[in-house]
């Protein structure tokens, strides 16, 4: 798990012939995985809101840190996010937030003074949700008259203990987990020469943290 694209800990595993199963997966993925489809999720998560009229949306990432040391899904949903918005056509804009409740009302500050437009936000930054929420009240901002929310990779678990209770893209655990026992017992015994490569999209889950979009001159 964790797997980033150049994974130097499956490097040794494939050097030294152990085996092994990922939930995950690197750019190089000869021996197989189980994983989260995230571009199939980004892509999800924005028809979702594009369909309830947003369109000025941007994407709370996690860390800096995290896309330069080459962390599968911060790599990933940046590169779904933007191609998404190119395509589209909507306005869309990315940031990279530490895991914190601060760094996340820092961060939502910021990318609305980048564009003042903003009617929704995904993010795949749980621990920065808190700060969101905060900072759209201190606008005077009612969710989700005023602005959506959509969490990606979230348990339902977890968005239950928000007020609103988040709008999610919950995660296959239970599947992903399953499916990569099964995988590294067939390499255990030695059937694991087909190395098959499995994406699951995460199941969107509505909430009470995301509706229709709200004219922007209407909520000043």
């Amino acid at each position: 798990m964790e797997v980033h694209v150049n994974d130097m800990r499956v490097n040794l595993l494939r050097e030294s012939k152990f085996p092994f199963t990922m939930i995950g997966r690197c750019d190089d993925d000869r021996d197989g995985y189980v994983d989260i489809d995230f571009k199939q999720t980004i892509d999800e998560a924005l028809t979702y809101l594009s369909k309830l009229g947003h369109t000025h949306i941007a994407y709370l990432n996690q860390s800096q840190m995290s896309y330069e040391a080459g962390y599968g899904p911060v790599v990933r949903t940046k590169a779904s996010f933007e191609e998404y918005i190119y395509l589209s056509g909507l306005k869309g804009v990315m940031r990279f937030c530490r895991p914190t409740p601060q760094d996340g009302y820092e961060a939502f500050n910021a990318l609305i003074q980048k564009d003042p437009d903003l009617t929704a936000i995904i993010t795949m930054n749980e621990r920065a949700i808190p700060g969101i929420m905060r900072a759209i009240a201190e606008h005077g901002w009612k969710i989700p008259d005023d602005f959506s929310i959509v969490a990606l990779v979230a348990s339902v678990r977890m968005a239950e203990m928000t007020v609103p209770a988040l709008t999610t893209m919950e995660p296959p655990s239970a599947e992903l987990g399953r499916i990569a026992t099964e995988l590294l017992i067939n390499h255990l015994e030695g059937n694991g020469n087909e190395n098959p490569r499995i994406l699951f999209p995460c199941r969107l889950v509505p909430g009470g943290s995301s509706g229709p979009c709200k004219n922007v001159a209407n909520r000043e």
